[in-house]
């Protein structure tokens, strides 16, 4: 979290926090005055770095790391279960998606740790290349975060997050667990209406997923999802990102 020293960014402060009860009484918004919650700062590697660190079998501190000239985003996704295995791999979203699986486990086999001898090196090398090609830079600022039970304003947009308990799973003589459902909704004029998400990450029903938001320069909206969850005899964590348009959504 950042803390806003000086009178001057607390002056700003007020005036966000003004602009958000604004956007969201005019979106037909029931909730507090929607919030920014910055993401915590972390290191900001080039994209080369992130490659190198992708090549080595190692996860990223975020999921998206780096923007394109043309306004395009990169991100490390996918899914890393004992039980299930591991599908790795970086996406492109925006104008011009692409998606690259750098690394599937052996079927079959529980998941501890990425294998460097089935790592796919040419799906790394088209990553690289991809990058080098279209200008792709660091991502300096991967958003702000959109926790449940709240609205939070993204470039002008209100996202209202809501997380709910749906039941329980499990087996009551090896252990029980609560099972969760999370929809994410764009404040549109007068209602709010469903971001419909998918994906390991976006939908994961036990761990309570991290999702962040960011404005595009082209007016489009970057959520990013990350979870982790641990239950007996399981573990693994899942990461995914879309890119969304608002004016799709809210005509």
């Amino acid at each position: 979290m950042v803390h806003y020293r000086g009178m001057n960014r607390s002056l700003l402060s007020l005036g966000l926090t003004a602009l958000a009860a604004l956007l969201a009484a005019c979106s037909g918004a029931s909730r507090p005055a929607s919030t920014m919650t910055p993401m915590d700062e972390a290191e900001t590697l080039s994209v080369e770095a992130a490659i190198e660190r992708l090549e080595r079998g190692e996860a990223l501190d975020g999921v998206c790391f780096g923007i394109s000239l043309s306004g395009d985003v990169m991100c490390a996704v996918g899914i890393r279960s004992i039980q299930d295995g591991a599908t790795l791999a970086v996406r492109v979203v925006g104008t011009q998606p692409a998606e690259f699986t750098y690394y599937q486990h052996p079927e079959g086999q529980q998941f501890f740790e990425v294998d460097a001898a089935v790592l796919d090196r040419n799906a790394i090398a088209q990553v690289r290349n991809h990058a080098n090609a279209a200008g792709f830079g660091p991502l300096a600022d991967p958003g702000v975060i959109v926790p449940p039970g709240s609205d939070s304003l993204v470039g002008g947009h209100v996202l209202r997050r809501t997380r709910t308990q749906t039941g329980e799973d499990g087996d009551p003589e090896t252990g029980v667990w609560q099972v969760f459902e999370d929809t994410l909704e764009l404040g549109c004029s007068g209602e709010f209406r469903t971001i419909p998400l998918g994906g390991p990450a976006f939908g994961e029903s036990v761990g309570e997923p991290t999702i962040t938001a960011r404005a595009l320069p082209n007016g489009t909206l970057l959520l990013a999802a990350s979870v982790s969850w641990s239950l007996e005899g399981e573990d693994g964590s899942a990461a995914d990102a879309v890119v969304i348009n608002p004016a799709a959504i809210c005509p």
